[in-house]
This record gives C-alpha cells, structure tokens and sequence, in this order.
C-alpha cells in the first residue's frame, strides 16, 4: 500500500498539534530542533535492538523515522506545498540553473 505524503503530513501535522508540540504562533524552528534531537538520537543513543515503543523496528530505525516526520513537518510549516514533487526532484537529481551553476 503506497502512502501518499500529503496525507502523512497532515497526519503528522495533526500529531503534532495534538500533542501539543506546535500551535498556530509556532514557528517552524520547532521541527529543526526535534529533526536535531532525533539525529542525536540516532548517532549517539539509538542501537540495532527492537524498540521498546515499536517492536517490530530497531531503535536505529525509529530514530530515523523520526528524523524524517521531523522534517516532513517542517516543510509544511515553511508552507511547501507538494513535498512530494519535492522529493521526486531531488531523488532525480533535478537541479535549477542556479544549483547547476554553484555544483
């Protein structure tokens, strides 16, 4: 079953605002600063050992999950508007002529 990004960010988004994590003043520093606490996560704490919060998955594995709901969030606060399209274009390699010109 293929997960539409889109509807995952809603759904983060939704998380996060249920949680409190972020509310309609929060500025989009807020998912930097979890991205970062989940990379510590991942390079400092997280181990191959299942995790005690999802089973089924390494702490290694939720850590960078984590990293990328994080970062998810964070662009749809930056107000973009189709992360996927987004990340197709970068997987692909598409560069403006800008980005081609500076590397």
């Amino acid at each position: 079953m293929a997960v539409s990004i889109k509807n995952l960010v809603k759904k983060i988004e939704g998380n996060a605002r249920e949680t409190g994590l972020i509310n309609t003043e929060s500025s989009p520093m807020v998912a930097v600063y979890q991205i970062s606490r989940w990379w510590r996560e991942l390079f400092e704490r997280a181990t191959r050992h299942r995790s005690e919060v999802f089973p089924c998955w390494s702490e290694k594995e939720v850590a960078a999950a984590r990293i990328i709901h994080a970062t998810l969030l964070y662009l749809q606060m930056e107000g973009c508007d189709n992360p996927e399209q987004l990340l197709k274009d970068v997987a692909e390699g598409k560069q403006s002529v800008q980005d081609a010109e500076t590397g």
